[in-house]
């Protein structure tokens, strides 16, 4: 590994020393582009090695919540990214097909963390290869959409099933205060959602003459 980690470094200080200011306008389109495949590879290899570090508990004794909780301390990086490597590390452990399509190029890492649901969790019986398949050089969003149409065709549950899934599901998460604010994230079922929306805007109410705030500022 410290060889390996030795190479990144020389071929990052490569890179380092290029002049780009007297780059042509297509080496650095090739430059922009080639670097964005390169981390995306290496976003993929860390996932991994994340994940066997997470598997070996490397965290244990740190004083650390988890892996993601050790990794973001260490690294002085977002907790929220750490969360995503370890997603990512996990979902490459669920499909080893995912994790060869983003090794050959074929799906972003960021595709590959938005099918996490759909790889760690596929219903019974359903063909994951075709799902890989269908979102082949897809965005991360398109290729979220591509999982759950997938996972609805595929599900064998009664009404009552589903409906109780949706509320298992549902969650309140709150992320760290920066600069005297906090980002709390709601997950709700449909139905929930726009009954909450409906609340709030009813205590909100319309706005008044002067009032400059956004629909979202009003809400809060």
């Amino acid at each position: 590994m410290e060889t390996s980690l030795e190479l990144l470094e020389l071929g990052a200080t490569a890179v380092a020393m290029v002049n780009v200011h007297s780059l042509s306008r297509d080496s650095l389109a090739a430059g922009a582009l080639g670097l964005q495949q390169h981390l995306d590879r290496v976003r993929a290899l860390h996932a991994v090695v994340v994940a066997e570090a997470d598997r070996q508990r490397v965290w244990e004794g740190t004083g650390a919540r988890n892996m993601a909780d050790w990794l973001a301390g260490r690294t002085n990086t977002s907790y929220g990214d750490a969360a995503s490597r370890v997603r990512l590390g996990e979902a490459f452990n669920a499909s080893p097909e995912l994790k060869n399509a983003v090794n050959n190029g074929h799906i972003s890492a960021a595709s590959a963390e938005s099918l996490f649901d759909a790889v760690t969790n596929p219903p019974d019986g359903a063909d994951l290869a075709a799902l890989l398949d269908a979102v082949k050089g897809a965005g991360p969003r398109d290729a979220k959409d591509a999982a759950e149409k997938w996972r609805d065709t595929h599900r064998n549950e009664t009404p009552e099933q589903f409906e109780e899934r949706c509320q298992q599901q549902r969650a309140v998460r709150s992320g760290r205060p920066l600069d005297g604010m906090v980002t709390t994230t709601v997950v709700l079922p449909v139905l929930a959602n726009r009954q909450f929306l409906n609340s709030i805007s009813h205590v909100a109410g319309k706005p008044s003459e002067g009032d400059s705030r956004t629909t979202e500022q009003r809400l809060a």
